[in-house]
């Protein structure tokens, strides 16, 4: 019984020791204590380099007082943000060439596979330039296009099945980074223009759906998306509206508007919504800084500031340039089923709407307009489309201007140029057919092309009677 009494007071005060020795002070490897949280580190910049919708002149626009650097001039403004910030993405608005039908298709495989790979430009966000070359050319040919991921998240064939993807989740450093590219369902009358059979299907809906899965797919993968930027073929009211709808996006840019750039972002709350202006010659850079603090955007200049400097992809665009001049326009417009026939109906040519507006056919004759276009046919620029769309008729449709050696009335801004294919009229002789205003001439005098551009002088300058 004692012994009892003696093991159950040694057992008591065993206890109470090792009780008193758990707590203790004590010294402890360090590997087995909690670390006390710390502050995050500040994450390296991403800094992203935004190229506007381009222009296929590839040399400065002799029109233009603000002339573009066109496409030589990427690699150097791509560059300069690479050698300061080497986590860095560049993204293309697209929109490449203004041409489409036969001519389109070449000039896309040509930018895309022999051009844009060596610019350090990767990813496009897919326009009317691509879109418009019809389902088939995009699904089999663009999207296979080695180097270079195309976006565009509501661009289906007519069966309503996707063209490509929507989304794109990268990593930069060791920021997780979400693009989405969507386009306007305001495009899809200039896509039936281009003859493509390409829908556009809800914006509003497609960029909901694609930032929710790009974010899944980050979930997945153990990404943690700190970076969304949408792209939007479209223009700054259409790509806000869309921002303010699917709260999340870091920066948003828009493909079109007039032909400056906005020289301040829109902001959208905090969401700044970018547009460089057309043919290239500006760009906005983006640098997103690691501390959570707020995307900043500055506006560069590419044009002429870059063509100083040499250009990786000079002598390929020359080559085609040469190659478009020489044979491939030529033959493009030679081919029966190589241009779209016009939706609107056939060309009848000038001489034709001659026969009845007589005294109109002879002041337009005798303007600049009424002359074929020497500035086009007898240099380079007959192998820009951004340049032939102003200067020719209809050179991308059936009917329309056949290249270098057509001098007909086709080879200048004839009346179709204007008013449009004139079949209908001529089996009709309706008054309403083809009714155009001032606003006609300033598609192709823009200020920054025409600056001392007088509507009403050119109204009558063309041969026209002021209404």
């Amino acid at each position: 019984m004692q012994a009892v009494r003696i093991v159950s007071v040694v057992g008591v005060v065993a206890a109470l020791a090792a009780a008193f020795w758990w707590m203790a002070p004590r010294d402890v490897p360090a590997t087995t204590v909690p670390a006390a949280p710390q502050p995050k580190a500040d994450r390296p910049t991403v800094a992203f380099g935004i190229v506007p919708v381009t222009d296929d002149h590839f040399v400065p626009a002799p029109c233009s007082r603000i002339a573009g650097g066109g496409l030589m001039s990427i690699p150097a403004f791509v560059s300069e943000i690479s050698e300061r910030f080497p986590n860095y993405v560049a993204v293309s608005m697209g929109d490449l060439t203004h041409s489409f039908g036969a001519m389109g298709r070449h000039a896309a495989v040509f930018h895309y596979s022999d051009v844009m790979p060596r610019t350090g430009v990767t990813y496009v966000a897919a326009g009317e330039g691509e879109l418009g070359l019809g389902s088939g050319f995009v699904r089999e040919v663009l999207t296979r296009t080695q180097g270079i991921t195309f976006v565009c998240a509501n661009a289906a064939d007519e069966n309503g099945l996707p063209l490509m993807r929507g989304w794109v989740l990268l990593k930069s450093g060791d920021r997780g980074v979400l693009l989405v590219a969507v386009a306007s369902e305001s495009i899809e009358q200039e896509l039936r223009r281009r003859g493509s059979d390409v829908r556009i299907l809800s914006a509003r809906e497609a960029v909901t759906k694609a930032r929710a899965d790009g974010l899944a797919q980050a979930a997945l993968t153990g990404i943690e998306v700190e970076i969304s930027a949408l792209f939007v073929h479209g223009t700054v009211d259409e790509a806000a509206a869309l921002v303010a709808g699917a709260p999340g996006f870091t920066f948003a840019a828009a493909a079109h508007g007039q032909a400056m750039p906005d020289a301040e972002p829109r902001m959208v709350g905090s969401v700044p919504v970018l547009y460089g202006g057309t043919d290239l010659r500006f760009g906005w850079r983006v640098r997103v800084p690691g501390d959570g603090s707020a995307p900043f955007p500055s506006l560069s200049r590419i044009g002429e500031t870059y063509l100083a400097k040499p250009s990786p992809v000079s002598d390929t665009l020359q080559f085609f340039r040469q190659l478009s001049t020489d044979t491939m326009f030529t033959d493009v417009a030679a081919t029966p089923g190589d241009r779209p026939r016009d939706p609107r109906g056939g060309y009848v040519g000038g001489q034709r709407c001659a026969d009845c507006h007589t005294d109109v056919a002879v002041e337009h004759a005798a303007s600049a307009h009424g002359r074929p276009s020497r500035a086009i046919r007898a240099t380079p620029f007959s192998a820009s489309t951004g340049c032939m769309g102003c200067h020719v008729t209809a050179p991308y449709f059936d009917g329309g201007w056949k290249g270098p050696n057509d001098d007909s009335d086709m080879g200048g801004v004839s009346c179709e140029a204007c008013h449009g294919p004139g079949e209908a009229h001529v089996r009709s002789q309706s008054k309403d057919y083809g009714h155009v205003g001032f606003e006609r001439c300033a598609e192709c005098h823009t200020p920054d092309r025409s600056f001392d551009f007088d509507a009403e002088a050119a109204w009558k300058r063309a041969g026209h009677k002021l209404r």
